[in-house]
């Protein structure tokens, strides 16, 4: 395995635990705090398949699409107060968790992570 796949799994499983969603409350959960997100925001989650991943998507609102890419090391919920904002003034507001992040599959080798494929991925998330 080359160094940067190393890296990139090491980073992925160790540092920076997956959110899962807790079908029993109907919400998602932080595995690494256990705190609860809120439920109640309008949030709405899905997950499409975009270039051969699956890609977790958070979104709110009807109208043109605003796109919100997150960076290293954070996911969709760093956007969400600007969601919420942009939602209610007629956007359609979409934040995914990035390749390799949160919900969003993380590709095994390290030429799964070329620009073409990290800029290629969100271009499709609308």
């Amino acid at each position: 395995m080359h160094l940067a796949s190393q890296l990139i799994s090491f980073c992925r499983l160790r540092l920076f635990p997956k959110p899962h969603h807790d079908a029993a409350a109907g919400q998602p959960t932080l595995t690494a705090e256990g705190s609860k997100l809120a439920a109640d925001d309008g949030i709405q989650h899905r997950t499409l398949n975009i270039n051969g991943i699956n890609m977790h998507i958070a979104e709110k609102g009807e109208g043109p699409v605003v796109l919100f890419i997150h960076g290293f090391p954070e996911l969709w919920y760093s956007w969400r107060h600007q969601i919420l904002a942009l939602s209610a003034a007629g956007y359609h507001a979409v934040a995914p968790d990035m390749r390799g992040y949160g919900d969003t599959d993380a590709p095994r080798e390290a030429r799964g992570y070329t620009y073409g494929h990290v800029v290629g991925g969100p271009s499709g998330a609308g």
